[in-house]
C-alpha cells in the first residue's frame, strides 16, 4: 500500500524516484562535497537569473503532474528569493501543476479510479467538495496535493470552485512556509536567534501541522472504522 492507494508500477517509480532525492539530499548534508559557503554563493547567484526562476516553476509543475509532492521545490526557493517572491512561484507552480493533473486524471481509466476511491482523501472529496473544504485540505499539512488534484479530476468536480480553493489555500500555505523558512534562513547566515517575526511564524506553522496531523489521524481512523 501506498497511503492508502494499492502500489502500481508508477507508484513504484515515484517511491524511488523520492528515495534518490533523499538520498542525495542525505548525501551533500553528511558528506558535504560542497563547501557550504558556496553553494550559498551559488544558489544566491543563480537566483538572480530569470531563467532559474523558470525552472523552478517548471520543476515544481513536472513535480505535481506526475504525483511527485512540489513541496521539495520550496527547499530550494525560499531560502534564496525575498518572501512574497517566493511564494508567488511556489503558487504559480503548484496551481498550474493542479491543473495539469486534474486534466490527466480524466483521461485515466476506471481501475485507476478505483485505487484511488479507497484513499481517505479521495473520500472526503467524494462526499464533500464544497470550496471551504477544498480549501481546508490545500492549507493543512497532511494531505497530499497530488492525490487532491488527482481526486478531483477523476470525480470531475467544477473547475471553478477547485482553482479558486487551489490558488486560496496554496496561497496561504506556501506564504506561512516560505516566510518561515527564509526567515530562519536569513537568522543563521548572521548568526542570530529567531526574532519574534520568526517565532510567530513557527508557532503558526506548528499550529497547522498539529492540525493537519490530528485531522488527517481522525480521517483515517473513520475510513477504517467504515472499511469494517
Amino acid at each position: 500500500m501506498y497511503d492508502g492507494v494499492p502500489m502500481t508500477q508508477s507508484n513504484r517509480i515515484r517511491l524511488v524516484l523520492v528515495a534518490l532525492l533523499i538520498a542525495a539530499a542525505a548525501y551533500f548534508v553528511l558528506a558535504q562535497p560542497i563547501d557550504r559557503g558556496e553553494a550559498l554563493a551559488l544558489g544566491a547567484n543563480l537566483a538572480q537569473s530569470p531563467w532559474t526562476a523558470v525552472l523552478l516553476v517548471l520543476a515544481q509543475i513536472l513535480l505535481l503532474a506526475v504525483g511527485l509532492p512540489g513541496t521539495l521545490v520550496v527547499w530550494l526557493v525560499a531560502p534564496f528569493y525575498p518572501p512574497l517572491i517566493a511564494t508567488a512561484l511556489m503558487l504559480t507552480g503548484s496551481v498550474i501543476g493542479a491543473a495539469a493533473a486534474y486534466t490527466i486524471a480524466g483521461f485515466l481509466g476506471v481501475g485507476v479510479y478505483q485505487r484511488f476511491s479507497r484513499h481517505h482523501t479521495f473520500r472526503i472529496l467524494a462526499s464533500r467538495s464544497d470550496f471551504f473544504t477544498q480549501t481546508a485540505l490545500r492549507v493543512l499539512p497532511g494531505f497530499p496535493h497530488a492525490v487532491i488534484n488527482y481526486s478531483a479530476g477523476l470525480l470531475r468536480l467544477p473547475r471553478t470552485t477547485f482553482f479558486l480553493a487551489a490558488i486560496l489555500g496554496l496561497a496561504v500555505k506556501w506564504a506561512v512556509y516560505c516566510w518561515s523558512i527564509n526567515t530562519l534562513f536569513r537568522a543563521g547566515l548572521e548568526g542570530e536567534g529567531p526574532g519574534g517575526t520568526a517565532l510567530w511564524l513557527l508557532v503558526l506553522l506548528t499550529v497547522l501541522l498539529g492540525i493537519g496531523g490530528w485531522t488527517t489521524a481522525r480521517l483515517k481512523a473513520r475510513a477504517a472504522a467504515r472499511d469494517d
